[in-house]
């Protein structure tokens, strides 16, 4: 399971790093995926400065987890278990609020309509339903994870060192 879970944390990291370097590079697909309007360069200079920094943000610390996760997978489990709870709660109620269609349909013609849903279904919700089971079983995969750190090297005294000799 933490196998799993690390190369899960490696693979969320670089999705979304590279989401935030193309809407730096592209801001417009923000406007094309959401319908949000980016019609002036106050508005692409926005776009570029949160999605990178935060697509970039979430994505080191999702690198952090898969590096070193007897420090840092707690802490990747739950903002990301956190992050996708959020975003699909959201997607689902704004849908339900806004009598959006909870259907999926594929293709151009749709957006930005179904980009939403669309997103909730195929993407966060199985990711969120994963950092759950993850979350879940938190306590095993961090004994795991502690396990395999190589014992720490004693210093030894000089008295040691004396009677070594």
């Amino acid at each position: 399971m933490l196998t799993f879970s690390r190369r899960f944390l490696l693979l969320t990291g670089i999705i979304w790093m590279g989401y935030g370097i193309a809407c730096a590079f592209f801001p417009q697909i923000i406007s094309t995926l959401t319908g949000i309007g980016i019609d002036n360069w106050p508005a692409e200079i926005e776009v570029r400065a949160w999605y990178l920094a935060t697509e970039l943000g979430l994505g080191i610390l999702a690198y952090y987890g898969w590096k070193e996760p007897e420090k840092y997978l707690l802490l990747n489990l739950l903002v990301w278990m956190v992050v996708f709870t959020v975003l699909v709660s959201f997607r689902f109620l704004g849908t339900w609020v806004n009598n959006g269609t909870f259907v999926l349909q594929t293709g151009t013609r749709f957006l930005p309509y179904n980009y939403h849903i669309g997103t909730a279904y195929l993407y966060e919700l199985p990711s969120m339903l994963i950092f759950i089971v993850l979350w879940l079983k938190r306590d095993a995969m961090l004994s795991d994870a502690r396990s395999h750190i190589p014992p720490r090297q004693l210093p030894t005294t000089s008295s040691q060192r004396c009677a070594d000799r």
